[in-house]
C-alpha cells in the first residue's frame, strides 16, 4: 500500500464559492458515486459565526448542488453532506479504489488530499485525473508505514459498524445515526473509522506478504 499527497486544482468546484468569499476553512470528510450521477460528500465548514447564515444560503442557491442535509449547525462550525456534479476531480476520487484520508482546501484554491492505495489503484487515480484534464501535484508518494494494533476504541467502533451494516451496500446505518448511537461528532467518527480501516487494511496485505515470501 502507498500512501500519496496531491495537490489538486479543481474545475468549478462549489467549496471555491465558499471559501474565498467567506474565509471559510471548508474540509471534504468523504466522497462516494451516487446512482443518478454526481458524488456525495461530507463537509465540514468553518466560519465566522455571523457569516453562518450566509453560507447556507449560498449553498441552498447553488445549482450544483441538490440533496443538502445539515447534520450540525453549532458556532461556526457546519458539518452537513451535498450532492455536486461539477467537481471532476471528486467524481475520479469516488470511483476510485483509493482510500482518502483527509482532504483540505488550500488558501490558494487547490485542495490537497492524503490518499491511500495499492500500486495498480493509484496508477488508476491518476490516469483518469490526467484524462479528465483535472490539474494536480503529485506532492509524496511512499509505501504506508506498518501500522500498530487498533486501539480498543478502535477495535469497538468498527465492530459496531460491521454489525450495524455500515458498510453494506446499500448501507443499513448512516455516518450520523452511527455517531450518535457511539456519542460523537460524525467527523470524529469518520476519522476514526478511516484510521482504523488504513491499519485494518495495511495489517492484511502485509501478512499477505508474509505468507507469500514464506510459500
Amino acid at each position: 500500500m502507498f500512501e500519496v499527497e496531491l495537490s489538486i486544482t479543481p474545475q468549478r468546484a462549489w467549496i471555491h464559492n465558499i471559501s474565498p468569499k467567506y474565509s471559510a476553512v471548508v474540509k471534504i470528510l468523504d466522497c462516494k458515486p451516487v446512482k443518478r450521477g454526481g458524488v456525495q460528500e461530507l463537509f465540514e465548514i468553518l466560519v465566522a459565526a455571523d457569516q453562518v447564515e450566509a453560507v447556507l444560503k449560498e449553498l441552498r442557491s447553488d445549482h450544483s448542488i441538490r440533496g443538502l442535509e445539515l447534520i450540525s449547525v453549532k458556532d461556526g462550525r457546519i458539518i452537513g453532506s451535498l450532492i455536486s456534479h461539477t467537481c471532476s476531480a471528486c467524481m475520479v476520487l469516488a470511483s476510485s479504489d483509493c482510500f482518502l484520508i483527509s482532504s483540505t482546501l488550500n488558501r490558494d484554491g487547490t485542495i490537497s488530499w492524503l490518499l491511500l492505495g495499492n500500486k495498480a489503484s493509484v496508477k488508476k487515480l491518476l490516469d483518469q485525473l490526467e484524462k479528465q484534464g483535472v490539474k494536480f501535484v503529485l506532492k509524496k508518494i511512499e509505501r504506508a508505514k506498518t501500522p500498530n494494533l487498533l486501539t480498543k476504541r478502535q477495535e469497538e467502533v468498527l465492530l459496531l459498524a460491521y454489525e450495524l451494516g455500515y458498510f453494506d451496500q446499500p448501507r443499513r446505518i448512516n455516518l450520523h445515526s452511527l455517531a450518535s448511537l457511539l456519542k460523537l461528532s460524525p467527523p470524529t467518527l469518520s476519522e476514526l473509522l478511516r484510521k482504523a480501516q488504513k491499519k485494518v487494511i495495511a495489517e492484511y496485505l502485509k501478512s499477505k506478504q508474509t505468507r507469500r515470501s514464506i510459500k
